[in-house]
């Protein structure tokens, strides 16, 4: 199959003999188009690909380095046999990367989740920003593009593409900066209406038919957007739309838009407006028909969008079976340590975790695992002991079906608490030592709550050998670094007297469950100790400082 030409794009080696004959060609090529989409959408519908998309996220499922593999032989075949990131190449933008910020044709400092809290605005508008574009004009500014979400990674990329057939909305936010430093790098005074028109348009990409250019002018125009004179915007679009339409590559239109100004007397953008009409005349159209241009643009758009997550689905379903993706879920289950989806108390369904329930995975003949159908474990962790009211430490066996419905079996006596204790023994050595250190930090939080059953199945879950590991200096660092933030945000006026209280009490509850744990497994490391008792001592400051501002307040 090869890469399609845009009908505008196809050279014109005869002149039209009549308007019949091009109303006709136009009429002939939606059809043709339409007709097109149709079958594209048919196809889209009879993959089956769903099973992919949790996979996709998953490095332990499926590796980096097939991701790659996926995405290089997809981005050859959209490259070669579609026009989809035709606009973006002609700009040197590059997307589909694992690093977004490596853009070998732009050398401007990107800074990606920045607070965009900052006036860039005119006095009263209401504009949210998901990115800016500073120019670099100033003595003390350097050319940087900021944009207010975290960079999506490659594997969220094809997700979104595959998933939602739109790009990433950060990539598109991406790409509406890049184009404004397209245009300020070689102009840094370029017109705001034309630098925000072009930018704008570039949403067709993967808007296809859903793009609406009276949407666009709105936008620029309205008080709550923009604010430009209506008619300016609308020149401004419509004469990127037109060229577009016409042919005209994106390159081309991004130097006349740099090179163009607003002029007064003939109320035009000029050079770009006269290359509209210069070009209407090259291909013998009129208004009207380059409003059908329009149109078979955007349904093209939309086909190529089409072509190009089609070729990604069939690319992923290709390498990512049904059966490998089961099989690789149940060697990653395996390796950890999982959480109960819910657990169903007072009438709600909470979260597993709100309750530090973990589940083993054993995938044998008493306890199997199908990763999209039933899944059997042994499930440990705090439940409630419905004769006394009250959460405990229990053990057990879960399963939870192809609809995610849990079901529990706990134990009820010594014997079946044995039981399974060997089976979680038995089988610890497999899990991972991130998952054990993932465990191990959530039982330090609730250390006096794990109780004795708690206690015997945190030490058959870590072993001694495991604490020599996991508990180096850097895991303790940490828990202490976590801890003494949170107490310096409990001084913080935003919070209510009691609320400051209450935070240091649970900063000195934290600091006692750390102490137990360590005395527990008997760790004793001589750097430690002396920041455990500087972190009491600060505990104790802090609450007595309290206690002192609630006697002065009274």
């Amino acid at each position: 199959m090869f890469k399609e030409k845009h009908f505008s794009q196809e050279p014109t080696s005869e002149k039209r003999e009549s308007k019949t004959e091009m109303c006709k060609v136009i009429d002939d090529r939606i059809d043709e188009l339409l007709s097109e989409r149709k079958k594209l959408y048919e196809k889209l519908n009879s993959i089956n690909f769903t099973h992919c998309f949790s996979a996709l996220l998953d490095n332990e499922i499926i590796s980096d380095d097939i991701i790659n593999d996926i995405t290089e032989e997809w981005l050859n075949v959209v490259k070669s046999e579609t026009c989809f990131l035709d606009s973006l190449d002609s700009l040197g933008i590059e997307i589909f990367k694992d690093d977004l910020t490596d853009q070998p044709n732009f050398d401007e400092t990107i800074l990606w989740g920045s607070d965009l809290n900052f006036e860039v605005r005119r006095p009263g508008s209401n504009l949210s920003l998901g990115g800016f574009a500073r120019r670099g004009d100033m003595d003390d500014e350097v050319p940087t593009i900021e944009i207010a979400t975290e960079k999506p990674d490659l594997r969220s990329q094809l997700l979104y593409l595959a998933q939602e057939g739109a790009l990433h909305p950060t990539v598109k936010t991406y790409i509406h900066e890049l184009i404004h430093r397209v245009h300020t790098r070689e102009n840094s005074s370029v017109s705001s209406e034309l630098t925000e028109a072009h930018a704008w348009f570039s949403g067709i990409i993967d808007q296809g038919v859903k793009f609406s250019l009276l949407e666009k002018v709105n936008h620029l125009a309205s008080d709550d957007g923009y604010g430009f004179d209506r008619e300016k915007a609308n020149r401004a679009l419509k004469a990127v739309s037109s060229l577009s339409a016409m042919g005209v590559s994106e390159k081309k239109i991004a130097e006349l838009v740099i090179g163009s100004k607003y002029d007064k007397e003939e109320e035009k953008y000029l050079p770009l407006e006269a290359e509209v009409h210069s070009m209407a005349d090259e291909l013998g159209v009129d208004e009207l028909d380059i409003q059908a241009l329009e149109d078979i643009y955007k349904i093209n758009a939309s086909n190529q969008l089409l072509k190009a997550r089609i070729s990604l689905i069939e690319g992923l379903t290709k390498k990512l079976t049904r059966e490998g993706i089961i099989e690789s879920k149940k060697v990653h289950s395996k390796k950890n340590l999982t959480t109960l989806p819910y657990y169903e108390i007072g009438g709600s369904k909470l979260p597993g975790n709100m309750f530090s329930q973990n589940v083993i995975v054993l995938d044998n003949e008493e306890f199997p695992y199908d990763p999209i159908g039933e899944r059997h474990g042994v499930v440990f962790g705090r439940f409630l002991n419905e004769k006394e009211s009250k959460l405990e430490y229990n053990i057990g066996r879960t399963l939870i079906d192809s609809e995610g419905v849990v079901s529990l079996d706990m134990s009820s006596n010594s014997e079946d608490v044995e039981y399974y204790m060997n089976i979680v023994r038995e089988n610890s050595s497999n899990i991972n030592k991130e998952s054990k250190a993932v465990f191990l930090n959530n039982c330090i939080n609730i250390f006096p709550e794990l109780g004795r059953l708690g206690e015997e199945t945190l030490s058959n879950v870590i072993t001694k050998k495991d604490i020599e590991e996991i508990v180096t200096f850097d895991f303790i660092e940490k828990k202490l670094s976590s801890l003494f933030l949170s107490l310096k945000s409990v001084s913080s006026n935003n919070l209510l007297q009691k609320d400051r209280s209450d935070g240091a009490e649970t900063g000195k509850y934290l600091m006692d469950n750390i102490e137990k744990f360590l005395n527990f497994y008997n760790i004793k490391v001589a750097d430690i100790y002396p920041q455990i008792d500087l972190m009491k001592e600060l505990i104790n400051r802090k609450i007595e400082a309290l206690e002192d501002r609630d006697k002065l307040s009274h």
